[in-house]
């Protein structure tokens, strides 16, 4: 007898909605249910979304606000110690330090930096770049970016269980429900099957178990009832 084929390592749960409403009650419910490390996929922003979820709270603001405060004292030091330090040069008695010059290289210098770092903490926080994700498994995905709508699961999530999780996202009524594996397409399909196919094998294994018990306390209690009127008849 073959062992039972392991379950291949996943990434999580996903499961497709159809329009905004449903993925936005889907969520909130998700999140009302504990579960913390869960990912929504949208083809635009959807901001109840966001919030049902409850992530609440971004980063990128105050990143970008530093990046600011950090290009504007940056292009104004610049200015100062080229003028002041480095080259000090009397120009028609205007003053070696000239701050009103130094104004707009200044505000240059501000919005250049902010728009560095929100580019760049964007992708950071968004953790992009990123040429693969086990979600480009699952052929329906594809459609995240024009009309339908995605949520998944992660398995380090500290709530997520495989058999209680997927209970759990079914109730959700989901029109597409799939399996994230850590795998590429042909070895995650080969593998979820022969998983699959041990799990049907498992429980029918079980079933027939319980049948079998069930049919034999039947027997027994026919073959006492029997008795019992036997020896009825005899008195």
């Amino acid at each position: 007898m073959s062992a039972p084929a392991p379950a291949p390592p996943l990434w999580g749960l996903m499961a497709e909605f159809e329009g905004p409403t449903e993925v936005v009650v889907a969520a909130r419910s998700i999140h009302e249910a504990g579960y913390k490390k869960v990912d929504a996929y949208s083809p635009y922003p959807i901001e109840e979304l966001a919030e049902a979820l409850g992530h609440h709270h971004s980063w990128l603001p105050l990143l970008v606000l530093v990046g600011g405060i950090t290009g504007c004292i940056a292009g104004y030091a610049l200015q100062l110690w080229s003028a002041t330090i480095a080259y000090p040069m009397n120009i028609g008695g205007r003053p070696i330090h000239s701050w009103p010059a130094f104004i707009v290289p200044t505000f240059e210098t501000t919005i250049l930096f902010a728009a560095l770092v929100a580019v760049l903490g964007m992708l950071a926080l968004n953790g992009l770049p990123q040429p693969y994700h086990p979600v480009f498994n699952v052929p329906s995905f594809a459609r995240a970016s024009r009309d339908r709508f995605f949520l998944c699961i992660e398995a380090t999530d500290e709530l997520y269980d495989f058999d209680r999780t997927w209970s759990f996202l079914l109730s959700l009524q989901p029109q597409f429900f799939s399996p994230l594996a850590l795998l590429d397409k042909g070895r995650q399909n080969h593998q979820w099957d022969r998983h699959r196919e041990q799990k049907d094998l498992q429980r029918q294994s079980v079933l027939g178990r319980r049948a079998a018990g069930e049919g034999t306390a039947s027997r027994k209690g026919v073959r006492q009832r029997h008795s019992r009127n036997h020896e009825e008849g005899k008195t």
